[in-house]
């Protein structure tokens, strides 16, 4: 939820490198990432998984953990299973609107006057309430169905929908 917060550090290691903000912003994260994979490389043994016992070193050893004609299986598995055929396009759904709203909104904000701060601190309140909620999703879905929380999600989704004047301007006066 930090990284789009980087613009403000990324400003000021890029006067002092001559790399432009985004890409010094990419520099702080790129640093990061591998600081974090060498902390889990490091000190994160033995992997929890042969700990608790669910993967054994010839399972996860040479294929990588995966089990040959994995994708085949989810698939003839869609073809047949119509809560998971719901269930994929409930999440591609949402994904595709998220992804065209969240692509959109930088240049947006920018376009108006906001500095990159305020798109960081947006992005991040945007990631937040993405994954803040989903104790509440867990408890619908498992409480009242999927259906439930699909129906929810989806009513999330299409709330802001509904067009409304700017107050103070009437739709013929060339206001949105």
């Amino acid at each position: 939820m930090l990284g789009p917060n980087l613009g403000a550090p990324g400003e000021v290691i890029g006067a002092a490198t001559g790399l432009t903000v985004y890409a010094a912003a990419f520099l702080i994260a790129a640093v990061c990432l591998a600081v974090a994979g060498l902390i889990v490389f490091v000190w994160l043994r033995p992997d929890p998984l042969l700990f608790l016992g669910r993967a054994t070193p010839a399972s996860s050893a040479g294929t990588g953990g995966r089990r040959p004609g994995r994708i085949r299986q989810v698939l003839a598995e869609l073809r047949v299973n119509q809560r998971a055929q719901v269930a994929v396009l409930a999440i591609l759904t949402a994904q595709v609107v998220m992804v065209a709203i969240m692509t959109m909104t930088p240049v947006h904000l920018t376009h108006h006057g906001g500095s990159i701060t305020v798109v960081g601190i947006t992005i991040s309140l945007h990631v937040a309430g993405m994954y803040a909620p989903s104790p509440l999703v867990g408890l619908i879905a498992d409480r009242h169905g999927h259906r439930a929380a699909i129906s929810a999600g989806l009513g999330v989704l299409a709330a802001p929908a509904r067009h409304r004047p700017f107050p103070g301007r009437s739709r013929t006066s060339g206001g949105r």
